[in-house]
């Protein structure tokens, strides 16, 4: 089939999925001939979620491939979350063609209809011209799924959106009055590659949860993270009521928990993407440059309330009972360079916002659409991708089950990756909710299995700790050697109420 070779070329080397006998095998063939790898998949939905976590790592579209049907059935699940992630993902599948007869119904499902709401745009193989587009198209902004499908299927692109006015003056305007101007930077920020724009500023600067690290964190002018949904431990709860201007670069309303601010709004974008927040200025990203310089001259503050905010949410996460907050510490200390991946949990709120990224590569997570599980695949194509890295899987009682057999493929690539699974018997976030409902909560206690057993039996160097001390010498004693999985064990009690102070 002609155009397959083009298809293995914007894989770049790395594809994965589940390949029928049919024209998806070639493929995967073209992929292997041209040099690169394509990884066999357990699960389709892992193949997507493994394709978007390379795509936000490189900066351009991963490749994901399934047969027709149930393979594109089972694909859509990881394409739903690369959708909420903004992971640019080309998946390609087998299809009947135009010319198929009605009769032909063996695996036949109307695959417009079943990702049309989770991929911007779709084509066949046959317009080589739409193949080119759709490949761009994953990657623009907003960056998310395309479908390309191995037969002569009917193509759709999305229309051009008519986008309000933008106004760069009025926004350098509203900066030259601010006294105590705050930065929130989106995804976007980190895509436009401004960390080095924004490590510079002397003012707070934020990230979302999905733009993790493109602030250093260890500076003292880095704020954490913002949800708009803060409590009196979160540092945004402090310094956002302290301010007099929120400048958002690239914010956008499915990257927070919560829309509206208390203070006037600017926001640096080329998409109308923020509804809920009362906007009082809009400039294009290209003048970004122009206003962050605009922000040195004019501004600096924040220093001091920063790093008081930061000491009492440490101060209170690190005193008392163990808990993921000292498994947090303890690995910063053993690993100050690697890449985390956070799985969906109470424990994600902890690591958010007490595990400090330096770059937006060294982190990875659900933080839009809070997908639980998805942290598993990621973690594994984190580790394929830059395997010179180790990389570190947090993830809990919910998600440990959903895609554990792609564990494998650490093992048969010998991937330095590390599972700490944080486990405190139960669903935490959905047993409190129950707990606090007066609700059964018999549903909500997680199997009761030996996780050390079966790590050790896929190949995994696996343990079992129940201390801060115990966790660092695990470490030392892993150090990147392979994939390895820790079993941590936390009372109930005190894990259902650590982030009551954090988060709404």
């Amino acid at each position: 089939m002609s155009g397959i070779a083009d298809l293995a070329k914007i894989a770049d080397g790395l594809a994965f999925g589940i390949p029928g006998g049919g024209a998806s095998l070639e493929v995967a063939d073209a992929v292997e001939r041209q040099g690169g790898r394509f990884h066999t998949t357990r699960f389709e939905g892992s193949a997507a979620l493994m394709a978007g976590a390379v795509g936000r790592l490189r900066g351009s579209p991963g490749v994901a491939v399934s047969i027709k049907g149930p393979g594109l059935a089972n694909l859509a699940a990881g394409l739903a979350t690369a959708w909420l992630e903004d992971l640019p993902v080309v998946a390609i599948a087998e299809a009947f063609g135009k010319s198929e007869v009605a009769a032909r119904m063996h695996k036949r499902l109307d695959h417009s209809t079943l990702v049309g709401a989770i991929t911007k745009g779709r084509c066949g193989i046959d317009d080589s011209a739409g193949v080119a587009r759709l490949a761009s198209l994953a990657a623009a902004e907003r960056p998310g799924p395309v479908l390309i499908e191995l037969s002569d299927t009917a193509s759709y692109f999305p229309p051009s959106a008519a986008l309000a006015p933008r106004d760069t003056d009025a926004v350098l305007r509203a900066i030259e009055g601010a006294q105590r101007p705050v930065v929130v930077a989106g995804g976007l920020a980190a895509r436009r590659g401004l960390s080095d724009a924004l490590n510079s500023l002397s003012v707070p600067v934020f990230s979302t949860a999905g733009a993790k690290g493109v602030v250093d964190e260890t500076r003292p002018y880095a704020a954490g993270v913002y949800t708009g949904v803060g409590r009196e431990l979160a540092p945004e709860h402090a310094i956002i009521a302290d301010a007099d201007l929120v400048v958002g670069i690239g914010l956008r309303t499915h990257e927070v928990l919560a829309a509206g601010l208390p203070v006037p709004f600017i926001n640096v974008d080329d998409l109308d993407a923020a509804p809920g927040f009362s906007l009082s200025a809009v400039a294009p990203i290209d003048a970004a440059p122009r206003i962050l310089a605009g922000l040195r001259e004019s501004a600096n503050w924040g220093r001091s309330e920063i790093a008081g905010s930061r000491d009492r949410m440490r101060t209170a996460l690190l005193d008392g009972p163990f808990l993921p907050a000292q498994v947090f510490a303890a690995l910063a200390e053993q690993l100050p360079r690697c890449s985390m991946v956070l799985d969906t949990g109470f424990f994600c709120t902890i690591g958010e916002h007490i595990w400090e990224v330096s770059a937006p590569e060294l982190y990875l997570s659900s933080g839009q659409g809070r997908s639980m599980g998805a942290a598993l695949p990621m973690a594994v194509a984190a580790a394929l991708y830059r395997p010179e890295v180790p990389t570190v899987l947090a993830i809990g009682d919910g998600g440990i089950g959903m895609f554990m057999t792609e564990l494998t493929l650490a093992v048969t690539e010998r991937l330095p990756l590390l599972v700490l699974f944080l486990s405190d018997g139960t669903y935490a976030s959905v047993r409190d909710r129950a707990v606090w409902r007066g609700l059964a909560q018999r549903p909500l206690i997680s199997p009761d299995l030996n996780w050390i057993e079966i790590a050790s039996g896929m190949g995994f160097a696996a343990d079992r700790v129940a201390t801060a001390a115990d966790v660092s010498r695990f470490v030392q004693r892993w150090n990147g050697a392979g994939p390895a999985f820790l079993d941590v064990r936390f009372d109930p009690e005190p894990y259902r109420t650590m982030t009551t102070k954090l988060r709404a």
